[in-house]
């Protein structure tokens, strides 16, 4: 199983970010969910980071193993309810 800073979309800071919240391997982000990852990272670092939903694509796309850009609109809009409904906590 790939570690996760060798996922697409998943560069060394978001990779370090994902380490200090134990996920260590795409198959931990599987297992977790790109939800529970994003809620895990927002309430650790929301202090010191400002997040958009582009983070959730970037998850939902390690795990297609696409380019979040690739994502489709129907799917950016349920991540987009996702990200609103973590951040407005």
């Amino acid at each position: 199983m790939r570690k996760v800073e060798e996922l697409k979309n998943i560069g060394p800071k978001t990779a370090r970010y994902l380490l200090e919240v134990n996920i260590i391997t795409e198959y931990d982000l599987r297992e977790c969910g790109i939800e529970e990852a994003f809620r895990r990272v927002f309430f650790r670092f929301q202090d010191e980071l400002k997040f958009t939903s582009v983070y959730l694509y970037a998850l939902e796309g390690a795990l297609m193993d696409i380019h979040w850009n690739d994502i489709p609109q129907k799917r950016k809009n349920d991540l987009k309810v996702i990200f609103k409904k973590i951040c407005s906590k």
